[in-house]
């Protein structure tokens, strides 16, 4: 594995090579197969979703094993600090284990070493006890990744982020109002959200062809919470009510903003060139991307 983000002029190559051209393809495939998709509907998949969500439950499970110290502050709880050593202990394990049967043993181990970078990657960085869209980015190349393997498939792609994905997030706010982790890179009011993107982005296009709810719907707290647990995009804004205090327009306004396009197919079409820009696009979220096999910066 290998850095090549170092500077400016190393992201723009990032940029124009076929590698990134690849990896925007393949966010664009996640997001079309979401399209109008709650997430009841979302089907099985193969083995390697239901493995996947297993291997996040288990993760999960330890947030219950190194339960948050007493301490008294605002961000950055120590506890993290032996989740996340844990998680780089056995990623390696995690991968193999998750791998095995799917893919051959000749390459069964350089492929769990490599994923298993952007796995403890996708979690935040112990150091800073923080997170942003830089590690989430890194559960995407993950996901691309076992896409590019073989291993996920075309007809995978819903429950990838209907099931996997989701997990993740899931697993992501435990640990986010768990340990008290710092957002990483947040622009604060005039930022998105303090911590994610991509819940937004498959969100809107999960609603995209709603007739019965437009982009309104988010100042409509009752109908929030009854819509929540099927829409990404509802259950991200309702997260964000539910640990920012003051009126939404003052702590959110760019999410207050996009509540008045007309459509969700304009809000998912403006999350995804704002993804370029302001992800993809921004050297301080991407200098810390790993390249190898399969995303290989060229």
């Amino acid at each position: 594995m290998r850095k090549l983000i170092t500077d400016q002029a190393a992201l723009r190559r990032f940029q124009t090579s076929e590698s990134y051209a690849s990896l925007l393809h393949f966010l664009r495939l996640l997001t079309d197969s979401v399209v109008g998709q709650p997430l009841s509907s979302a089907r099985a998949g193969s083995p390697l979703i239901a493995d996947g969500v297993a291997m996040l439950d288990e993760l999960h499970r330890w947030v219950e094993e190194i339960p948050p110290q007493k301490v008294a502050a605002r961000y950055g709880n120590p506890a993290f600090k032996a989740w996340h050593a844990r998680l780089c202990e056995q990623s390696a394990a995690l991968m193999r284990s998750f791998l095995r049967g799917k893919l051959e043993e000749a390459r069964l181990d350089a492929t769990a070493d490599e994923l298993a970078e952007y796995l403890h990657a996708s979690f935040g960085n112990a150091t800073r006890i923080d997170y942003g869209t830089g590690h989430e980015l890194s559960f995407l190349v993950w996901l691309y990744c076992l896409h590019r393997a073989g291993l996920l498939p075309h007809d995978d792609l819903q429950p990838a982020v209907l099931r996997l994905f989701a997990r993740y997030v899931a697993l992501m706010r435990t640990l986010q109002t768990t340990y008290l982790l710092e957002p990483a890179g947040s622009h604060g009011v005039w930022g998105l959200d303090d911590y994610h993107f991509l819940p937004f982005l498959f969100g809107a296009a999960q609603l995209a062809r709603h007739e019965g709810m437009s982009p309104r719907v988010i100042v409509d707290v009752p109908r929030l919470e009854e819509e929540a647990e099927e829409y990404m995009y509802l259950a991200a804004v309702l997260f964000i009510r539910q640990v920012k205090k003051g009126p939404f327009h003052e702590h959110s306004p760019m999410l207050h903003d996009i509540s008045h396009l007309e459509s969700w197919e304009r809000v998912a079409t403006g999350l995804m060139r704002m993804y370029e820009g302001e992800v993809l696009g921004k050297f301080p979220v991407v200098q810390h991307l790993l390249f190898g096999t399969f995303l290989t910066g060229e």
